[in-house]
């Protein structure tokens, strides 16, 4: 993550929470003191002369970077998008309150934590919110952490044994990957209109364009990839892969034969790990499909079914790992790979599940509370690089299911991206709209 990490395009991500009722700020601060002491890698620094020979230093004089104000008050970044490592801290928040309502954001640097380490944060942060703002009430607790786990992040659950009995597989898996990943060409996201970014611009956080379906539609959509027999990221693979061609058929024709790729993040936690404080444990995984090999959508459902329960079975995830490993023992290997000359994925898709679904803090109803706030949205968009225009989370929270879109500041104009996330979900309600007896059969021109 650090090695793609660039001013224009920094690897960060942001998390979005929406809360109802009265925000105390006093408790606020004093809560975040006591989240960030539990996670290390967000309160520490990068430091060391080479590429290949940095190492995380405690920073305990730094303050992390918060920004309160009321809501009128424009969202703006301190200098930069990016996150400077040797210099700050990988976390920065702003607060924007209201008599009766309250929204944070919060920025994490990838090479600090991944989706699930931020949201060990935040289950931190809003326990110690609770325990601040009512010290007797005892409602949320904290999860236990063992900070041991981190020097051992690593091994993603590995024993010797084990590891050396998986060398056939990674050597198969990254000898593949590589091709796969260099010979591929996929095409990228073609965008109508380039903006014009000014410096102030580039101040200020984005407007993630978002939707939410509601309860009914997030049922209907389980039960159309329940019938089909996959899982439901599997069903919103195969929508983006067709709302993609049909999205760059529309734009530029001459792209409608061309390669399709996602890149899937892939968690490589183990049980063992439920007790890591916030870290980056995730790897990535890529999907290509080319529209003229499938003669349907319910075949290029299968496909990616087939691919991704034998990724998840075989952990293919650490090949790619491995394979970043090798290029950094390279002299100039993580720079020559992350070279910003040409597009390596089409898009991203990361599906964050349940967040914070397991944990111990207050509820009302299937809500967070914390304090006298009530929890009642969760937004999330990851990092994109040059030449991957657009960037997709998706997650479920109170029965709602959101998908969130992150794009190129300097490829998308904020209609367009709204433009372009309005085609995915119209793929995904064209898929829920049918019902689950049809769903396995549906048909498609474009793949």
């Amino acid at each position: 993550m650090l090695a793609d990490d660039r001013v224009s395009h920094p690897m960060t991500f942001t998390v979005g929470l929406k809360f109802s009722g009265r925000f105390d700020g006093e408790a606020f601060k004093s809560a975040i003191e006591v989240a960030v002491r539990r996670h290390p890698f967000l309160n520490a620094h990068l430091s060391g002369d080479h590429e290949r020979k940095l190492r995380w230093t405690p920073a305990p004089g730094v303050k992390t970077n918060i920004d309160v104000a009321e809501f009128d008050a424009p969202l703006q970044f301190p200098g930069s998008e990016w996150i400077d490592l040797r210099n700050q801290t990988g976390l920065r928040i702003w607060v924007r309150t209201g008599p009766e309502a309250t929204e944070m954001r919060l920025q994490f640097h990838h090479s600090c934590c991944d989706g699930i380490g931020s949201y060990r944060f935040i289950e931190d942060l809003l326990c110690a919110y609770d325990q601040t703002v009512y010290p007797e009430g005892g409602r949320s607790k904290f999860r236990p952490l063992d900070t041991s786990r981190l020097q051992r992040r690593t091994s993603f659950g590995l024993s010797w044994t084990r590891f050396v009995l998986r060398i056939p597989q990674e050597i198969w898996g990254i000898a593949i990957g590589t091709i796969t990943f260099f010979f591929g060409r996929p095409v990228e996201v073609c965008t109508p209109s380039r903006p014009t970014v000014s410096e102030d611009d580039k101040l200020r956080l984005l407007d993630y364009p978002a939707h939410t379906f509601d309860q009914e539609t997030f049922k209907r959509l389980r039960a159309v990839a329940r019938e089909a027999g996959v899982t439901l990221n599997d069903l919103l693979l195969g929508d983006m892969f067709l709302a993609i061609q049909t999205w760059n058929s529309r734009h530029d024709p001459r792209t409608r034969r061309r390669s399709i790729r996602i890149s899937v993040p892939m968690d490589l936690r183990t049980a063992e790990d439920e007790l890591m404080p916030a870290a980056n444990v995730v790897a990535m995984v890529f999907l290509d499909r080319r529209p003229s090999i499938f003669p349907s959508a319910r075949w290029l459902l299968r496909t990616i079914n087939l691919e991704m329960r034998f990724i998840k079975a075989g952990r293919i995830g650490i090949a790619f790992v491995r394979a970043c490993g090798l290029v950094g023992l390279i002299p100039g290997g993580w720079k020559w790979l992350t070279r910003a000359n040409r597009c390596y994925t089409t898009a991203v898709l990361s599906n964050h599940g349940r967040p914070l679904f397991d944990s111990k803090l207050a509820r009302q109803g299937d809500k967070i509370i914390a304090g006298d706030l009530t929890l009642e949205a969760i937004e999330s968009a990851p990092p994109v690089r040059p030449y991957t225009a657009a960037a997709f989370a998706c997650l479920s929270y109170a029965g709602r299911f959101v998908l969130v879109m992150n794009y190129d500041r300097y490829r998308f104009t904020p209609a367009a991206a709204r433009d372009f996330l309005d085609t995915i979900v119209g793929q995904i309600r064209e898929t829920v709209g049918r019902s689950t007896d049809e769903a396995p059969e549906i048909e498609a021109v474009a793949f």
